[in-house]
């Protein structure tokens, strides 16, 4: 699930160091342990009828990684790293609490020590004293764990006087391209890069107040995207009811539609994304495939054995909502609805979602959305409570904010504490300027899946609909109609069901509404 990686030991700009402690001589080491993570398939998309156009070859460039920059921001020094071990040795001694330093690991926001405590030394003797030992390094109260990498070894991770800013350029130097959707999360309290696979995740539900370092977060997920993959790789699909955060990234390549602003089109959206959902499992039903990763595995195939007309790859789509409370408040129904059925069928199809609120309220998020979001990540929030929403777990209450972030990834029982990413919004924009330069970008028409209200139409009188001669026909064959069964027949939305009846209804095919009986039909086919 996770991907722990180090840099080079020659590199200049490697934030992290691992200092270990020896009885006549002190070496500064530098972590080598790696920790790989599953992997998912590759996909990139298209529509039924666009699979035997000729693909021309794209000449599009990635962007180097220069473009971002680098930290100009240094870690706690190993001079101080170092007077702070006799200090905590003195105070152990004082306690009478049995345990040798080992080794330091100087990290973004926390310095570890690790101690090994003496055969039968109780770790609650230790532990009891948290508060003394914060007081004798003139910092707050550590945290003190079980270490978990060698028998009788606790950490106790103090909180460095300076923060780290942890750069996108100096977490990407350790990027290991894969199969799927591979992101940087930031470093751990080690100061180890940490990435995960989104599609392995394979969605996200991200919770933190204001100036917590949510918005960051989602800037640097898309903008290792833009550094990483092209166009025909992943797609995206970006909202943003607050129209300050995603806007500038309108014009890129990668985009399904520009940046929606409007929660109303917001819905719509999401509804494009479902049926892009059902479009691609209608093609695995006719090819007797069952995920993206056989569908392209047979494109492979296929166009080794006919080179004259080759076939696209599935591209992955990925949709980010920056704000989900705008959303609710406008169109709750349409919006969980579509929320709901990509999280329980996206996987496989390789569309992927990442949802995130200020405040993750249990009325906004609710049991089947959290079920089908088994992923989370956390920045500071106000209370345990809400906490215990995001994560199922206390600890959200005690982050330090400015990236301080807690990611739970499916299948973990225990959060991983990490500092995320910064990047500058300089470092955005020339990476945006360089994508836009490579590629021209194409947008599909949102009007053409859907209309709510009077988004798309200037009148009911002008409105008419691609499915209504289906939608007629239905209702004379089967006697009834109604909204629900216009819905499950053709896959609709409700907006647009209701509307379709009610264009029945006016032009005289079907009675009025009948409590939440289905209409009646009042013409029939004409007899030979």
């Amino acid at each position: 699930m996770l991907w722990f990686n180090k840099k080079n030991k020659n590199e200049k700009n490697n934030n992290s160091k691992n200092i270990e402690i020896e009885p006549e001589t002190e070496k500064i080491e530098k972590s080598t342990e790696n920790v790989p993570t599953k992997v998912l398939e590759a996909k990139e998309s298209n529509e039924k009828k666009e699979l035997k156009k000729p693909i021309v070859k794209s000449k599009y460039k990635l962007p180097p990684i220069s473009l971002v920059m680098e930290s100009n921001i240094s870690v706690t020094d190993e001079e101080t790293a170092r007077a702070n071990v006799q200090n905590l040795t003195d105070t152990l001694k004082a306690f009478k609490v049995k345990g040798t330093v080992k080794k330091i690991f100087i990290g973004p926001r926390f310095t570890t020590y690790e101690v090994e405590l003496a055969d039968g030394e109780r770790f609650s003797n230790i532990s009891s004293i948290s508060k003394e030992i914060g007081i004798s390094l003139m910092t707050s109260e550590p945290i003190i764990s079980p270490s978990g990498t060698s028998r009788n070894t606790v950490s106790i991770l103090v909180e460095n006087n300076k923060l780290s800013t942890v750069s996108i350029h100096d977490v990407m130097l350790s990027y290991e391209k894969d199969k799927g959707i591979v992101v940087p999360l930031g470093e751990d309290i080690l100061g180890k890069p940490v990435f995960t696979n989104i599609c392995e995740l394979p969605h996200l539900l991200v919770a933190g107040t204001t100036g917590s370092g949510k918005s960051m977060f989602l800037n640097s997920i898309i903008v290792s995207i833009l550094l990483k993959y092209k166009p025909d790789e992943v797609k995206m699909l970006l909202i943003d009811t607050k129209k300050i955060e995603l806007s500038y990234y309108n014009g890129i390549p990668h985009l399904l539609t520009p940046v929606v602003t409007d929660p109303k089109r917001a819905s719509i959206a999401l509804q494009k994304a479902v049926r892009e959902l059902e479009i691609r499992y209608d093609l695995f039903s006719e090819l007797g495939i069952k995920n993206i990763d056989e569908y392209n595995a047979y494109v492979s195939k296929y166009n080794k054995q006919h080179p004259e007309e080759p076939l696209k790859k599935m591209y992955y789509l990925l949709t980010v909502i920056d704000e989900l409370i705008d959303l609710m408040l406008v169109a709750s129904r349409d919006v969980e609805d579509s929320i709901m059925r990509i999280t329980q069928m996206g996987r496989s199809a390789g569309v992927h979602i990442i949802v995130a609120s200020e405040k993750p309220s249990s009325s906004l998020i609710n049991s089947y959305i959290k079920v089908n979001t088994s992923s989370r990540l956390s920045f500071y929030l106000p209370s345990i409570n809400d906490s215990r929403t995001i994560l199922d777990c206390g600890g959200a209450e005690k982050l330090k904010g400015n990236g301080d972030m807690l990611f739970k990834p499916k299948g973990e029982i225990n959060p991983i504490r990490i500092q995320g990413c910064y990047v500058s919004d300089k470092s955005i924009k020339s990476v945006i300027n360089y994508v836009c330069k490579q590629e021209v970008c194409s947008y599909v028409d949102l009007d053409l899946y859907n209309s709510i209200g009077d988004d798309a139409q200037s009148s009911d009188d002008e409105f008419d609909d691609p499915l209504y001669d289906e939608v007629v026909e239905l209702a004379i064959q089967t006697g009834k109609i109604s909204a629900s069964l216009i819905q499950r027949k053709f896959r609709l939305g409700y907006s647009r069901a209701e509307r379709i009846l009610n264009l029945l209804e006016e032009r005289g095919i079907v009675g009025p509404q009948n409590g939440s009986k289905p209409r009646d039909v009042l013409v029939r086919f004409k007899d030979k």
